[in-house]
């Protein structure tokens, strides 16, 4: 894989972001771990996924072509992903507390 800014700046923020979750959420969340699973995935490893999404798209306004070519899914996909943390982190305390770890790294 071609080590561009993009590229490092994915792999930062997904790292990032599992060392929050496994902080706050006391579990053990691997970076490696985001992209491999299909379909009906674990709830944390989700929220993870979200996040990260999240993260590289509001924080570091990477596009979501960008973001799917790395994740290996389609823009729709995360673009909904995007989304849910937007909704959920407005009313759900776990989002909140994620989302204050995440942007205060």
């Amino acid at each position: 894989m071609e080590k561009s800014y993009k590229n490092i700046l994915m792999a930062r923020a997904e790292i990032d972001v599992c060392a929050a979750i496994n902080k706050t959420l006391d579990s053990d969340i691997n970076p490696h771990d985001l992209y491999k699973f299909k379909g009906n995935i674990p709830v944390i490893l989700a929220v993870a996924r979200n996040l990260t999404f999240y993260l590289l798209h509001n924080s570091f306004g990477l596009s979501y072509s960008d973001i799917s070519r790395r994740a290996g899914m389609t823009k729709e996909s995360v673009m909904r992903c995007v989304r849910k943390v937007q909704y959920l982190s407005e009313f759900d305390s776990v989002y909140q507390n994620l989302m204050k770890e995440v942007c205060d790294e």
